[in-house]
């Protein structure tokens, strides 16, 4: 792997990845329902937005 490749994952990882995966364990941490429930209501906003 190209090094200076390697150095610019390893800076984006450890300066601006935080919140990807907060927002990540806030997914892990839903139930199925919760899960089911979050999708249903970003499909109705998505649907009121085409329209």
């Amino acid at each position: 792997m190209d090094r200076d490749l390697h150095t610019q994952m390893r800076t984006f990882l450890d300066t601006e990845s935080q919140p990807a995966l907060d927002s990540w364990d806030v997914l892990l941490a839903r139930t199925p329902d919760q899960l089911k429930e979050r999708i249903s209501v970003l499909t109705v906003q998505a649907a009121r937005s085409v329209s």
